[in-house]
């Protein structure tokens, strides 16, 4: 009999162990999830933003550890009041600034458009800094003055739903009301960041950007150029529902222009609206802002169809009008 006492005290004591070891390592995996939450969320501080005026923007800095995205800054709008749920605006800068570090994208992108407006009125300066919370990540670069391959943003995809959060949580973002946007290497993340996001995207401006990769069996050029792989193809269906407007020069360098056109061909085989083609940012009338689709094509050389893109306030007001409404899109 005390022998039969003895073996299940024993028994009770393993289940014990057992299950505390277990709970440990559950509150570890729990204590690892928290850590890597605190590095998305910063340092940043919101303790001025009482002190803002009615033509004042404040921007927060937030460092990151650990991953190809060393942090973003967060530009408040005018009369930023956390009661009310504001439009975000995600810009991914091209390959120009990977090689720098997070203050020098500070004011770039909408905002370096909005502070150039310096006229009377501010028509361009208030659409932006009075309807948008921008986020403006930083992509590190390999430290190659020519690497093969650049970075990728879509290999990011977690940490930009990581701080889709902390701004949609901690500053009161629309989640109805996320827009992407970027320029050449950040063009193709907005092309491409839809099929990555678990947030829901209400509209994309993709400027003379490739959405495909630039290497392997896709790229049209002479075989001998194309030695690997592609490190991304453009998949078309997010973009069966997501309004897009994209804006490149008729005249860019390959493969901007031929990716972008074979990305609206593919897209509109999908069926639904074709795409409306207009030469400029700055239409005629009002009937653009019915259209989900739309392409300028600027009748230029070169690879800047940023300043003409981001100096429009069309572009700003089109995609206001649309939200992601539990996947619905809703143009408003």
């Amino acid at each position: 009999m005390r022998l039969q006492i003895k073996a299940r005290f024993l028994v009770l004591i393993i289940a014990i162990l057992i299950f505390h070891s277990c709970t440990r390592k559950q509150s570890e995996k729990t204590t690892d999830k928290l850590n890597e939450k605190s590095k998305i969320e910063g340092n940043d501080s919101i303790d001025q933003l009482s002190k803002l005026t009615i033509n004042q923007t404040y921007s927060l800095k937030v460092e990151l550890t650990g991953g190809n995205i060393d942090g973003y800054w967060v530009r408040l709008p005018y009369n930023y009041n956390k009661q009310k749920l504001l439009p975000i605006m995600v810009y991914f800068h091209g390959s120009g600034y990977l090689e720098t570090d997070l203050d020098s994208i500070c004011n770039i992108g909408p905002a370096y458009y909005a502070l150039q407006d310096t006229s009377q009125s501010g028509a361009l300066r208030n659409q932006i800094f009075s309807n948008f919370i921008i986020i403006t990540p930083h992509l590190k670069g390999t430290g190659e003055e020519n690497p093969p391959l650049w970075p990728s943003w879509t290999t990011e995809f977690e940490t930009i739903d990581a701080i889709l959060d902390t701004v949609l949580n901690k500053y009161a973002g629309n989640k109805e009301k996320i827009y992407l946007t970027g320029v050449s290497l950040g063009g193709g993340a907005s092309w491409l960041m839809p099929n990555y996001l678990k947030s829901p995207v209400a509209a994309v401006v993709p400027v003379c950007g490739t959405p495909q990769g630039y290497y392997g069996s896709s790229d049209p050029r002479k075989k001998e150029k194309t030695s690997i792989d592609p490190f991304e193809i453009f998949k078309v269906d997010p973009f069966k529902t997501i309004p897009v407007w994209n804006t490149c020069n008729a005249r860019d360098g390959y493969p901007h222009r031929i990716f972008q056109e074979t990305a609206i061909r593919n897209i509109e085989n999908t069926g639904g609206d074709k795409f409306l083609k207009l030469p400029t940012v700055i239409p005629n009338d009002s009937a653009y802002l019915n259209h989900k689709r739309i392409f300028t094509s600027f009748d230029k050389s070169g690879h800047d169809a940023w300043s003409a893109t981001y100096s429009s306030i069309h572009i700003y007001k089109w995609l206001l009008t649309f939200s992601n409404r539990n996947g619905e899109i809703i143009n408003e």
